[in-house]
């Protein structure tokens, strides 16, 4: 079995990937910022460890234990969602304490590291870049400025490194603002969603898929340094906002151009997943329809 450091361990996608790797028998250490978020569930596992540490002083971890690890999974960054994703200061933050956790890998002699980003990186590859009016794309952009440093690391470092870009994760333990559990939260309290045009591409990926993907990522031979992990898919996201309707409460009629068009419009080919199919096989098992039924099953049994 493997042994496996994990950041933001306490997170949405940390906490479920936790509990697979634990399931699966592997030795799983996180690195957590409040170490009373962390689940009682993962303290009764006989393979489980956690040390409190804020990650800019993650270099400070003398114990031997992180020694020769097999992977080091970086999930761990501060305002990935609201309105913390237009923060200058605080994407730099979380930009140089992910050097720090690098750094840190090398020093423990961690053979591969998987760090995750977001779909909306590849607009710094292009000119529609301009086009972009919400501030909240510092988020991105700070994504892909630690992709590109990782990977330059990389190339001198004897550390597999790995870039996993995701995105619309979501899932029954997911609490943050995103627009699946926003939609949701309003057609249950019968509230009227507020849109964009919502005619961009879109993809959405259960979260059990989603770890799936980075358990595979993580505990086998890759020929690429980059996935994409999603469902293979991609929808126009009005496509997928009408599934929750049609789920919750189908005489609602949902306001489409009710803001702005933000120009954050993601191109179709950006959402292909064929090295994760080449490499690993994978598939995902849950669709969107699936995913927001069990979502609404969880609300009714909590």
């Amino acid at each position: 079995m493997s042994k496996i450091v994990i950041t933001g361990a306490t997170g949405f996608i940390g906490s479920n990937l936790i509990r697979v790797l634990l399931q699966f028998g592997h030795e799983v250490i996180a690195i957590v910022r409040d170490e009373k978020k962390i689940p009682v569930e993962f303290i009764n596992y006989s393979k489980f460890q956690y040390f409190g540490c804020e990650l800019s002083n993650v270099s400070k971890l003398k114990s031997s234990i992180f020694e020769n690890t097999d992977v080091l999974y970086h999930l761990a960054w501060d305002g990935a969602s609201g309105n913390k994703r237009s923060s200058v200061s605080l994407q730099l933050d979380n930009i140089k304490n992910s050097i720090e956790v690098y750094r840190f890998a090398i020093d423990k002699n961690i053979k591969k590291f998987v760090s995750i980003g977001t779909i909306a990186e590849n607009f710094t590859e292009t000119k529609d870049i301009s086009l972009i009016k919400t501030r909240n794309f510092i988020y991105p952009l700070s994504k892909k400025y630690l992709q590109g440093i990782l990977l330059n690391f990389s190339n001198s470092e004897p550390i597999s490194t790995i870039w996993c870009t995701l995105c619309g994760v979501y899932g029954e333990s997911d609490t943050t603002d995103n627009i699946v559990n926003k939609t949701i939260i309003n057609l249950l309290n019968n509230e009227t969603p507020k849109f964009g045009p919502a005619t961009q591409w879109f993809d959405f990926v259960h979260i059990n898929d989603c770890i799936k993907a980075l358990y595979l990522i993580g505990m086998n031979h890759n020929t690429s340094n980059h996935y994409y992990i999603g469902s293979g898919n991609p929808r126009k996201l009005r496509f997928y906002l009408e599934i929750i309707k049609q789920k919750i409460n189908p005489d609602v009629v949902m306001q489409y151009g009710y803001y702005e068009d933000d120009g954050v419009h993601y191109k179709k080919e950006w959402f292909n997943i064929n090295n994760l199919v080449a490499d690993f096989n994978f598939k995902p098992e849950i669709d969107f329809t699936d995913g927001i039924e069990r979502i609404l099953h969880s609300r009714k049994t909590r």
